[in-house]
């Protein structure tokens, strides 16, 4: 695991295999990036570093991503986030799940708070980011904190992932190209499923996604 902030701990969900992400920002209090479905591994590493979530953000609305997040607000009073294009599709997670022939089922996702675009919160001494950038899910957003990039699922390591019933490759390929060059090299993608992985590799070594950019 490539990481800059010791601070940071993966947890990979089994189904779907999903990324969430802990990411302690002053001393014992953290955020929590797209809670999945495996509650029990997030609750153990929270008790067993005695870590508290303020916050829960979601790349995105899909089952696999806001599996756990009534469970955080519920026990933590964690303040939670969404992009408010994205709120309905999460509401319905089971729904969703069902029309794939999921048999498991997740507590209706609880948000405080929705993002509309560029929102920037104040996390102890550092900023944390959301830029939407619509086409894998209409709310799906990029996630900033310091050298850190949550991505969910509109940027992978490698490949490009499969695509959602709702996905637009054409405006998936908009939002990304809007954001190629401006991402530093140095940073470090925590995409959504997959390995972590710096940016300036990804754009060497992702094949299938540098084609997928120029179709």
């Amino acid at each position: 695991m490539i990481l800059a902030e010791k601070s940071v701990v993966r947890i990979v969900n089994e189904l779907h295999k999903s990324n969430t992400y802990i990411v302690e920002y002053q001393p014992k209090l953290v955020f929590v990036i797209d809670p999945g479905f495996d509650w029990s591994k997030i609750e153990a590493c929270l008790a067993g570093q005695e870590l508290i979530p303020t916050h829960v953000f979601c790349t995105h609305g899909h089952f696999d991503h806001v599996g756990s997040v009534a469970q955080i607000v519920e026990r933590y009073e964690a303040i939670s986030t969404i992009h408010k294009a994205d709120l309905k599709l999460a509401k319905t997670a089971n729904f969703l799940m069902m029309a794939y022939g999921i048999e498991e089922r997740i507590s209706t996702p609880i948000f405080k708070n929705t993002a509309s675009g560029s929102e920037i919160f104040k996390l102890g001494d550092h900023e944390f980011r959301i830029e939407h950038v619509p086409g894998h899910s209409a709310g799906s957003c990029l996630l900033f904190f310091k050298n850190l990039l949550f991505s969910g699922d509109t940027l992978y390591s490698d490949g490009i992932g499969l695509p959602a019933p709702e996905q637009d490759d054409n405006l998936l390929r908009k939002s990304l190209l809007q954001w190629w060059h401006v991402i530093p090299n140095e940073t470090v993608v925590c995409p959504g499923h997959g390995q972590i992985k710096l940016f300036g590799d990804i754009c060497l070594e992702n094949k299938d996604l540098i084609d997928f950019l120029h179709e």
